[in-house]
């Protein structure tokens, strides 16, 4: 379970946050806070019940960004949890981005949201010795990118909606099978590691 320890600390963050706003009778912030507790217990809820391996793999690093240019009067709107894998804009963001999180000169990592099976891939170190924060969000962001990329081109079926009024993409046949979610959606937030198999494994929420 130690692998969602830092969504934990956040919740327990955001909850003291509560209090001193409940004391402070500041109705805003404590709507901001409750949300940020959402977005939180979710993301360790959802795991839980969806993703059983990443519950036996060892928590490697998450992906926080602060935006100082976001206009806002509240300084805890600027963190987000998020790297948009269409647009990894937040990787010039992250509050860690040059920590040392892997000292490999490769590792293998498993892509398999929204695909049709698990996809397997050796990434290499840009320097040839170990990955920082945001080698790894640029890494999975470029692979994300080609497996779209190459989708196109080998699919049979028309890439679209699913159907009328509904904004999910469509299912394709090509080389990855990609269904329900279109690059854009995609929000990467966690890396796990399982020693057992020696692979990393990412999580994503859409």
């Amino acid at each position: 379970m130690d692998g969602y320890v830092c969504f934990l600390e956040k919740v327990l963050k955001y909850n003291e946050k509560i209090k001193d706003s409940v004391n402070k009778k500041e109705s805003d912030k404590i709507l901001l806070y409750c949300n940020k507790i959402d977005l939180y217990a979710n993301m360790i809820i959802g795991n839980i019940k969806t993703n059983d391996k990443r519950i036996n793999g060892k928590f490697v690093c998450d992906f926080e960004s602060y935006d100082k240019n976001m206009i806002t009067d509240n300084d805890d709107d600027r963190y987000s949890p998020y790297i948009s894998m269409a647009d990894p804009k937040e990787l010039n963001m992250l509050t860690d981005p040059d920590e040392i999180i892997i000292y490999k000169e490769k590792i293998f990592m498993e892509y398999d949201y929204p695909l049709k099976k698990s996809f397997y891939f050796k990434e290499m170190a840009p320097n040839g010795k170990y990955f920082t924060r945001k080698d790894l969000g640029k890494i999975i962001s470029d692979r994300y990118k080609q497996m779209y990329d190459e989708e196109a081109k080998t699919t049979t079926i028309p890439i679209g909606t699913m159907a009328v009024n509904i904004v999910n993409r469509n299912e394709t046949n090509g080389t990855y099978g990609i269904w329900m979610h279109g690059i854009e959606d995609l929000l990467l937030h966690t890396i796990y590691y399982n020693a057992r198999k020696d692979t990393y494994y990412i999580d994503l929420d859409s």
